[in-house]
Order: C-alpha cells, then sequence, then structure tokens
C-alpha cells in the first residue's frame, strides 16, 4: 500500500483528484454518480503509466435509468505471455450490475477500442481494470458515462399513421 501513497501525494502536489488510491489498492471500488464526475482513467493516462500489475475498479451508480459507458481514449499493451490466452493479462472487465458476480457486459483488451457498452438492469455498472506487468507511458484508457432514462432510450413512440389521399374532416 505505501507505493500508492506516492500517487496520493502526487495528486494533492498538483491540485488533481487523488482518486487512484481509492480503486486501485485493493480495497473497494470509486463510487461514481450521475451528482460527480462522469470521466475516469487509469493512474497517470495519458502521460505516465499505471502502476505494475494495478487492480482497479470503479462502480459507476445512477438513482434511475440505464447506463452508456464510452471509451474515449484506449491504449492497452498488445501482450503475449507464452501459453496465456488473449486478454488474459492486462484488460477491462466490465459487469452489468455492482459486483464481479454480476452478468459480465464484455472484456476489453490491446488496442481495439470497445464500442459504447450499456447496461440492461439499470442504475449500476462495475468496471474493472487489471495492469500487467509492462506498462508503458501513454498506456491506459479515458472513460464517460452518461444516464439516460430509461423511459427514453426503450419506449418510443411512433409519429401518427397517414394515408397517402385521405384528409382529415
Amino acid at each position: 500500500m505505501a507505493c500508492f501513497g506516492r500517487y496520493f501525494l502526487v495528486g494533492v502536489l498538483l491540485n488533481t483528484p487523488a482518486l487512484y488510491t481509492a480503486q486501485c489498492g485493493g480495497g473497494a471500488p470509486l463510487t461514481l454518480t450521475e451528482q460527480g464526475v462522469k470521466e475516469f482513467t487509469t493512474p497517470n493516462f495519458p502521460n505516465g503509466a499505471y502502476p505494475v500489475n494495478a487492480r482497479c475498479s470503479w462502480l459507476i451508480q445512477v438513482t434511475s435509468g440505464i447506463i452508456n459507458l464510452e471509451f474515449s481514449d484506449f491504449n492497452l499493451p498488445n501482450e503475449f505471455v507464452f501459453g496465456n490466452a488473449p486478454c488474459a493479462n492486462t484488460k477491462i472487465n466490465v459487469f452489468d450490475g455492482p459486483t464481479t458476480s454480476s452478468r459480465q457486459l464484455g472484456i476489453y483488451c490491446e488496442n481495439t477500442p470497445p464500442p459504447v457498452v450499456t447496461s440492461s438492469t439499470g442504475t449500476s455498472m462495475l468496471v474493472s481494470f487489471t495492469g500487467g506487468a509492462f506498462p508503458r507511458n501513454g498506456q491506459g484508457f479515458r472513460a464517460t458515462f452518461t444516464d439516460i432514462d430509461s423511459t427514453t432510450a426503450v419506449h418510443m413512440t411512433s409519429p401518427p399513421l397517414t394515408t397517402p389521399g385521405k384528409r382529415d374532416s
């Protein structure tokens, strides 16, 4: 835990939020809500390297509706370790709920940005990042989330049906 204390001091000295100790130090995920900041990154992104073997998580919670998650920057290393499957080391897991027991919405790795990820059960989404042993400067991601009213997203009204040539009286 002492090595993460260094990131806290850097955050204070640079007058930036010192969020990294909460979600990357093995504790509970950092909780993000629609009332707060709707953007998050891996530690030190984009100008530095995330900590070796980082384990970070963010719990997104909204009061109603569904959650859209979008990765505006996505630069994870192409790692090949003999005998390991793709996405075995550095990866992002997204879950449709507050825990890793929730249904998995996707697992993403390497340099292919994920599509927009949408929650289906509603008000919470867990994003979990596992960093590998060889991070380099500029690697990591930036993500933003939006909360969408589920009635707007799911129930769309159709325009009134009109018949050509028929006039309303």
